[in-house]
């Protein structure tokens, strides 16, 4: 009886695989393109008798589901990949995005969908670099920061104005200088957190700078801006994204550390019982996000400074990390997955990288206005002088690293601003091609330097930790 009825399980599960097998094939050869007809014609049909149901409800096929499946399997499955290769999982959910995207395979349904929520994803991990923001530290940045942020700025806007008008005119060069004047601390930041660099002064250092970045980029911005329009902008609309953040650094960065701690805790979280108290919390920051964001990009500044001002108010109050962590983590972590695979993946327009011309272009960029950032690092201050130890000087050597690889990476910024450009017939589809290859040539090459050299660095200082 026994052999019986395991010779008719082998049997069923033979003919299951079978029938699944085909079912596959019959989706991947379009063998059902007589059943969407079908299915077209009984809707239409239909459509007079239905047509009050149809438009109260909201539909998607077999196919969309199963491919949006795929898609997310895909970027998890190569990010996985690609840090058992040794690199940052970005890596793999980036070339992963780029080869299942509209530019690649294109079998990714909800394109926009997708890019959209990778975006919050980036808002995400903004807001949870500000919940990491530590002022004292911060404080001994100081005029650092913007030395810096300046300096590297300059560099990658003075290569690209070199660039554009060697290959059209100078407002071109002035458009590639402005794509490449940002640093990514949102490519950077995956690399750098495992390690803890945002607990150490070089790590606030950065905060500090990308703080300054997003400044002057919106600045370079809204003057390219006035290249695209009719009539050109008036002074105070030059002015008002400088006057916006600088105005919120200053009001809403200064009530982040002296008012809102105080307030959080012993005037908004006593309300509560303790039991209740994680989700108050939670609720509250909920709250500043969704106000901090349509403030700051409704001003002319950037909802990101606004994500990362949210942040900043409760980097002061005890269990706030904690509490993100615990209630947003593995969402946060899909969400960045997809800003990877889709936000990023999704722009870069493999088709156009068939021209020579458009490769060796890209490459000059990548090496002159990309890594031009690398000279930020011999400008680095030695934050381990005061400590006496005889291995300040490695140490200090490990930070110039650090923040030098850390300016080059560049992000999903730098794509907007290069669509804005093409769009608006700023810059030719061959030029956006170029810079498009350098952006995705500092997404991929920085990070992957970053995390393989700051694992020898924590190797050696566990080493002299055991000696």
């Amino acid at each position: 009886m026994k052999h019986r009825l395991r010779t008719w399980h082998s049997k069923v599960s033979i003919l299951y695989v079978l029938l699944y097998s085909f079912a596959f094939l019959q989706f991947a050869l379009g063998a059902d393109d007589d059943a969407e007809e079908e299915e077209a014609e009984i809707h239409s049909s239909n459509n007079d008798d239905n047509q009050k149901t149809e438009s109260y409800t909201t539909e998607v096929t077999y196919e969309e589901i199963y491919c949006v499946i795929a898609f997310l399997m895909i970027i998890h499955l190569s990010g996985k990949g690609a840090k058992i290769l040794g690199m940052p999982s970005l890596v793999g959910e980036l070339m992963s995005g780029i080869i299942v995207g509209p530019h690649g395979l294109d079998i990714v349904p909800f394109e926009e969908a997708f890019v959209l929520l990778g975006e919050i994803g980036l808002i995400g991990m903004i807001f949870e670099v500000g919940l990491e923001l530590d002022y004292d530290l911060l404080r001994q940045s100081g005029s650092s920061t913007i030395f810096l942020s300046c300096f590297g700025g300059m560099c990658a806007l003075i290569c690209g104005l070199a660039v554009g008008y060697a290959h059209g005119s100078l407002k071109q060069g002035f458009a590639v200088g402005t794509i490449f004047v940002q640093s990514a601390i949102g490519t950077s930041a995956p690399v750098l957190r495992p390690f803890g660099i945002f607990k150490r002064p070089v790590g606030q250092l950065l905060l500090g700078v990308a703080i300054v970045d997003d400044v002057i980029a919106l600045i370079f911005v809204s003057i390219l801006e006035t290249f695209a329009d009719d009539k050109p902008k008036s002074i105070f609309g030059l002015c008002l994204p400088v006057i916006s953040c600088v105005g919120f650094l200053v009001v809403l960065g200064g009530s982040a550390i002296s008012i809102f701690p105080n307030l959080i805790e012993k005037r908004y979280l006593t309300l509560f019982q303790k039991s209740n108290r994680d989700f108050a919390l939670l609720f509250l920051m909920a709250a500043f996000t969704m106000v901090y964001l349509p403030l700051l990009y409704y001003t002319k500044s950037s909802y990101l400074i606004g994500s990362l001002l949210a942040g900043a108010s409760f980097s002061r109050v005890k269990s706030a990390h904690e509490v993100f962590i615990s209630n947003g983590s593995t969402l946060l972590t899909w969400l960045l997955k997809v800003f990877f695979g889709a936000t990023i993946g999704f722009q870069v327009p493999v088709t156009l990288f068939q021209e020579k011309s458009v490769i060796v272009l890209g490459c000059i960029i990548a090496i002159t206005c990309v890594f031009s950032k690398l000279l930020t690092a011999l400008v680095v201050p030695n934050f381990h002088k005061s400590t006496g130890s005889s291995h300040s000087r490695t140490k200090h050597r490990q930070d110039q690293i650090t923040i030098g690889l850390s300016m080059v990476c560049r992000g999903g910024f730098g794509f907007v601003i290069a669509s804005f450009a093409l769009n608006e017939g700023i810059i030719s589809a061959e030029l956006y091609a170029s810079c498009v290859f350098a952006i995705l040539v500092a997404t991929l090459i920085p990070p992957f330097l970053l995390n393989h050299l700051l694992g020898v660095f924590n190797k050696k200082q566990i080493a002299e930790h055991i000696l």
